[in-house]
Order: C-alpha cells, then sequence, then structure tokens
C-alpha cells in the first residue's frame, strides 16, 4: 500500500519463488533469443563438421582406392612385361602398350574393381593379356597405317609401310621427343619432358571429367603429384589425364606430309631408296651428311657432319638444304671426337639385356649390377 500521493495503491500479489510478470516475462524475450543464436550457431558448427567429416572420408576413400589401384596396376604392367619382353631383352621390347592402355577394358576391369580388402594377383591379369595385346596390336597397326599410308607414296609391294625409313610421324604441337620415338613402334615409348603425347588428354573440362565414375577417373589421375589432386577442382581443365594411347594428338595432312617429305630428302642424300629402305637400314648406314648450303653460307673451319637425326633437325629449320656425303678423311675426325666425348653423352636410360624390367639413368648402373 502507498501513501506518498494520499492514493490508496494495492501491489499485485507475488507469490514465493515468483518474480512480476513484467520482469518475467522480459526475461523470457531475452531468453528466447538468445537460445535462437545458439541453435542457430550450433546448426553452423555442425555443417561445417558434417562438411569436414565428409571430406576427410571422402579423402580416405579416395587415398584407400588409390593406394589398391596402384598395387594392382604394377601386377597389370607385370603381367603385360611378361608378355611382351624376353629374355636377352632388346630395345624393340620395351615399344609396348602400358597399364592404361588395358586398365578401362571391361576384361581387366573386371580383376582391378573389386573392394580393396580383396587380393588381386598378377596371375589373374596373366591370363587375360594375351588377348587383350593380340587386339590391341592389330588395331594400333592398322590406325597408324590408315594415317601414314597416304603420304608415303609409292612403297614396295614386299615392303612394310610402318618399317620404311621415311615412315615417321609429327604432332599437331610442338613436342620435345626425339626424332627416332615418332615412328612405328618407338611411338609407343613416347616421352615428352614430362608427359606422354598419346596418352594424355587435355581436351576435357573438369565438369566433363568428373561425369567419368569413380574407377575411370581414378584410373586416368592415378599418377598425378599431390598438387594436381588438390587443385583439380579449381582448374578449368584437368591437369592431363592419363588415356589409352590414341592419334588424337597427330598433325593433320599437310604437316603429316612435310615431315615425310623431309626424310625422304634425308633418306635419298645417304644414297638409300626411299621406296625400298627400311629404318634398319636407316640405323644400319654409316654414311654421314654434310650440308653444302650450310658450309656456303657461314664457312668455318671445321667439319660438321652429322647422322640422319642431325640431319633431319637441320631439314626442319632449313626446309630443303643441299646435302655431300663427309669423305672418309671427314669420318676419321668424327670418330676421334665422338670418343673423346663419350663419357659426356646424355645417355638418357639405360636397358639391361638380362633384366626384365631395369630402366634407370645410366649412373644407376654401377648400384644395380653391385645389388644383383
Amino acid at each position: 500500500m502507498s501513501h506518498g500521493s494520499g492514493v490508496l495503491h494495492r501491489e499485485p500479489s507475488v507469490e514465493p519463488g515468483q518474480l512480476p510478470y513484467s520482469f518475467t516475462a522480459c526475461s523470457l524475450a531475452i531468453c528466447s533469443e538468445h537460445l535462437i543464436g545458439v541453435v542457430f550457431a550450433w546448426q553452423k558448427v555442425l555443417a561445417t563438421l558434417g562438411h569436414s567429416l565428409s571430406t576427410t572420408r571422402a579423402k580416405c576413400l579416395d587415398k584407400e582406392l588409390r593406394a589398391a589401384l596402384v598395387a594392382r596396376f604394377h601386377a597389370l604392367e607385370d603381367a603385360i612385361t611378361a608378355h611382351y619382353v624376353n629374355l636377352p631383352r632388346t630395345a624393340r621390347m620395351e615399344f609396348r602398350p602400358r597399364y592404361i592402355d588395358f586398365a578401362l577394358m571391361p576384361k581387366c576391369r573386371a580383376i582391378a574393381e573389386v573392394p580393396a580388402s580383396a587380393t588381386v594377383t598378377a596371375a589373374q591379369f596373366t591370363a587375360v593379356v594375351p588377348a587383350l595385346a593380340k587386339r590391341w596390336d592389330e588395331e594400333r597397326r592398322m590406325e597408324l597405317t590408315e594415317y601414314l599410308r597416304p603420304h608415303l607414296g609409292d612403297v614396295a609391294p614386299d615392303v612394310d609401310p610402318l618399317e620404311l625409313a621415311i615412315a615417321f610421324f609429327r604432332n599437331r604441337k610442338p613436342c620435345c621427343a626425339p626424332i627416332w620415338r615418332m615412328r612405328y613402334p618407338a611411338i609407343f615409348m613416347h616421352d615428352c619432358s614430362y608427359v606422354d603425347c598419346f596418352r594424355t588428354d587435355r581436351g576435357r573440362t573438369t565438369q566433363e571429367s568428373g561425369q567419368d565414375d569413380l574407377y575411370t577417373r581414378t584410373t586416368k589421375s592415378l599418377d598425378w603429384i599431390e598438387f594436381e589432386l588438390n587443385t583439380r577442382e579449381y582448374e578449368h581443365r584437368y591437369s592431363g589425364p592419363h588415356v589409352p594411347f590414341n592419334i588424337r594428338s597427330l598433325a593433320g595432312p599437310i604437316q603429316a606430309h612435310e615431315v615425310v617429305d623431309m626424310m625422304r630428302r634425308v633418306v635419298a642424300a645417304l644414297g638409300l631408296d626411299p621406296a625400298w629402305a627400311t629404318f634398319d637400314d636407316l640405323e644400319r648406314c654409316e654414311v654421314w651428311l654434310r650440308c653444302t648450303t650450310c658450309e656456303t653460307q657461314q664457312p668455318l673451319d671445321e667439319v660438321r657432319a652429322m647422322s640422319w637425326t642431325a640431319a633431319h633437325w637441320l631439314t626442319v629449320n632449313k626446309q630443303t638444304p643441299e646435302w655431300r656425303h663427309a669423305d672418309h678423311k671427314d669420318m676419321a675426325k668424327v670418330r676421334a671426337l665422338r670418343e673423346t666425348q663419350f663419357d659426356k653423352a646424355n645417355c638418357s636410360a639405360v636397358l639391361l639385356a638380362l633384366c626384365l624390367s631395369f630402366d634407370a639413368y645410366a649412373e644407376s648402373m654401377t648400384a644395380h649390377l653391385e645389388d644383383a
């Protein structure tokens, strides 16, 4: 009861343990807003946590799948090597398909695409590789012959067009591979800096490649480094998916004809018949050439003799140089120089005739022989 104004007021009765009505309503409103904020914050945390867990789980599964496929494709590579390589090993045996050429085929896929916990051995691939290899060899020979035959001109009837000394290929874009790898069957071992022009697909966008199934995507990116795997979703194009051998990167008709004509001039300058001479004839030919055009335009007091590979390179740059044979005196100087510089020669890789799989830089030869 209040007496200050002379007016009698009744205070609202409050039960013990209760707050006045106005205070309780205000508190509930504040608490409600606080709870809504807490719930919203937790929803954001849960969403972030859920995304993080999903991403982590996906990475773990991806890592597990990659580890399994790496082991299985090593087994597939072993089966391919066993089929193509016999001892004593020769350089031509290296010109064979790789695991990626068979990995996406149904018979190989049925073996490789099993749960990571399953055991897969080379013996399983060995059972299917011979038939796949026969088909692969026939198809590659057919498509390469169809591509090159229109540019070869007259060919002796009993000569395989792909074995001709003039039967070389050219890429549509600049390529760093040595010229001897741009012919059949060396083209199957193509190596251009760090990529294989015939087993790398740079023409598909990330969105297009993302439509492939998990096995296909993983198989095509199995040799990617960690950086490529981490950045692929931010790139417009894949970092070069690994794909089966194909000739999509070969040059069009005009350039294809040019490289054959260049080799035709070099082969003829060596004294061989372009319509008959094979690549083996070219390799056995001990004739070296001197560029009369170069020596006339830039006379130097030195012997500038060159093998057929160097002559091809010069033909690319000089278009139609005039040639003459290096004589015996010239070749004596060349051989003497080669002997003094042999230790400095750039031997990129060495193969051992009595080892099925040794393939390394020359410096590794000593260590390998000591361990053998």
